[in-house]
């Protein structure tokens, strides 16, 4: 019994009170401020597991709560705020890495190493797909 209470305060003090996101939710600043300090270190550790970098992973930061902020309406307060937080900022990475992925092949060389892949244009593209 005592390790089960270990656990349940833990993650008690883990999961932000439900008023403080609640008051968020409705637009409390202040209560949002608190959840900004409260994860930010937590957002940023996640990012740069993925990102490797500093920079990238401030970025992935201040966005992801930017999109909390912007779709708190789509939050339901049943589910861990962590768990939400996660997902937000692990789509924001993944689609970093995507961004990174496809700037590298657009811009990559050939074997060579003197020429840049050619981007088709839109003509050529209808013709291919045309026939």
């Amino acid at each position: 019994m005592k390790n089960d209470f270990k656990v349940n305060a833990q993650d008690s003090a883990e999961q932000p009170n439900l008023d403080i996101i609640l008051k968020a939710k409705k637009g409390d600043l202040g209560a949002f401020d608190r959840l900004v300090r409260q994860y930010q270190s937590f957002v940023f550790s996640l990012a740069v597991r993925f990102l490797c970098d500093d920079d990238e992973a401030q970025d992935i930061v201040q966005e992801s709560f930017v999109r909390v902020w912007k779709h708190f309406d789509r939050y339901d307060p049943a589910q861990k705020f962590t768990t939400w937080l996660y997902k937000i900022a692990t789509n924001l990475c993944l689609d970093r890495l995507r961004a990174v992925k496809r700037k590298n092949l657009i811009f990559s060389s050939n074997k060579l190493g003197s020429e840049i892949q050619t981007i088709p244009d839109k003509r050529d593209l209808e013709q291919i797909h045309s026939r």
